[in-house]
């Protein structure tokens, strides 16, 4: 019996997967009975359309990571990596990304038909305080497609850790990329991980660059993590988008940032704030790891896991006709 649930669920990840290059969900239709599904999929197609001239390959793995199975029910939690060839006037470029999507499966006149797909949007959480302990449900315990091996990827740069916050150094693009690619997958497991992990993954981008980090006996002041195995501490500025967003502007010395009217002025290694309902509270950040033919950035980021993916979010189930964004330069003197 599985055999047929699971063959419904392998189409839909086939079908899934040329979403984008077709613009289209049509061929999936004789399997879905999710009509709200249908109207946000239609939408966000029809908002990257202009995207798919470019698109030259896209593939899409699937790991089934939680499974509840009956007769005539089947309700299973799986992670999608995809992965996508952009090809541009003068270079080629890739993009990943990992999705998790929750779908509920049932049997009617012996066809398995999909009944329900949620798509969790984490990216759309609006923390005032970040959580504290490794008891909170925040904390991220995403099981990954691909392990990490600790002691085969490269940690941040051992000089920085005794600098003086009083000095100034010259903002290292170049590692701030590095430790983004390496780590925009799976978790550096030197620093505590959250379901919203991406202000702390961006935070962590920035300080593999060689910004100081700024102590303070408060959480609510400086930009600091302290690793203390068991006790470990952080400002908020560290791991929550509006925090650190502040900090950036308002700060005057060691680690700053100026914003800019338009994407095309950053540089890899500076970070781009989202404020996906338009009220002015930022909810989701991505540090700048390269740019496009037309000078546009890519970025990556964790929450939803990506890699070199279009700054603009539009194809991000996050997004909407609100969204307004804070494009942050960061000094090349930190």
């Amino acid at each position: 019996m599985s055999s047929h649930w699971r063959a419904t669920l392998n189409e839909y990840v086939r079908m899934y997967n040329q979403f984008e290059s077709r613009c289209s969900i049509d061929p999936l239709l004789p399997l879905l009975l999710d009509e709200q599904y249908k109207d946000m999929q239609y939408k966000r197609l029809y908002r990257i359309q202009d995207k798919k001239f470019n698109l030259q390959k896209n593939e899409t793995r699937m790991k089934i990571i939680k499974l509840q199975s009956g007769y005539d029910r089947t309700e299973v939690d799986i992670l999608l990596k995809r992965f996508f060839l952009y090809e541009g006037n003068y270079k080629k470029y890739e993009e990943e990304r990992i999705e998790q999507q929750h779908i509920i499966l049932k049997k009617q006149r012996g066809k398995w038909m999909i009944e329900k797909i949620d798509i969790p949007v984490p990216e759309r959480k609006y923390c005032k305080n970040p959580p504290v302990t490794s008891s909170n449900p925040h904390i991220n315990n995403q099981t990954s497609l691909f392990p990490y091996d600790k002691h085969s990827v490269p940690f941040i740069n051992e000089q920085i850790f005794n600098r003086s916050s009083k000095k100034s150094y010259r903002y290292l693009r170049s590692k701030v990329k590095e430790y983004a690619d390496v780590w925009w997958e799976n978790p550096n497991p030197d620093f505590r991980s959250f379901n919203d992990d991406c202000t702390n993954f961006v935070s962590q981008c920035i300080y593999a660059g060689g910004a100081s980090m700024n102590y303070t006996k408060s959480r609510a002041s400086g930009w600091w993590y302290n690793s203390a195995r068991e006790k470990d501490g952080w400002s908020f500025s560290w791991t929550v988008s509006q925090c650190l967003k502040n900090y950036l502007i308002s700060n005057r010395n060691g680690l700053r940032a100026e914003t800019v009217e338009d994407p095309r002025q950053l540089q890899i290694g500076d970070v781009i704030f989202y404020d996906w309902d338009g009220d002015s509270k930022f909810q989701h950040s991505a540090i700048v790891t390269d740019k496009d033919d037309n000078g546009m950035p890519l970025v990556n980021a964790r929450t939803v896991n990506s890699k070199h993916r279009y700054w603009d979010y539009k194809d991000s189930y996050a997004w909407s006709e609100r969204t307004k964004y804070s494009f942050c330069h960061i000094y090349d003197t930190i």
